[in-house]
């Protein structure tokens, strides 16, 4: 990263010590879902009024859901599964929405995208 920026190594290294420390940023290892035959799904149901905090908050919970984001002013419900087979199965696939909710809509993410998993491409210069 040094290089890239144009800095020293040990000021990269210091400056990524602090922002760590402060919590301004933070390493994760993410999986590629599609290396392990899985597939992933965008999720969205609509709620009907007071319940979709709950249901959030329930989603949450499971293993195979990435994040939970609450949207349309706490009516709507959005979240990312990993399906644990191929593209054309999901427990939200197929079946009907929760009843707490009014529809529901799932789509396959079967392109891979390095952007989603939070990087945008190699480090050093395109040549």
């Amino acid at each position: 990263m040094a290089t890239v920026l144009g800095l020293s190594e040990p000021t990269v290294a210091r400056r990524y010590r602090r922002m760590r420390r402060a919590g301004a940023i933070r390493v994760v290892g993410v999986v590629d879902p599609g290396a392990l035959g899985q597939s992933r799904w965008m999720v969205r149901l609509r709620c009907r009024p007071g319940s979709a905090t709950a249901i959030a908050e329930a989603l949450a919970q499971r293993d195979d859901v990435g994040w939970v984001a609450l949207g349309a002013a706490g009516s709507e419900v959005t979240c990312a599964v990993r399906s644990q087979s191929s593209a054309t199965t999901c427990w939200a696939a197929g079946s009907p929405a929760p009843p707490p909710c009014s529809t529901s809509r799932r789509r396959c993410c079967s392109a891979s995208s390095s952007a989603a998993a939070g990087t945008t491409g190699p480090l050093s210069p395109e040549p």
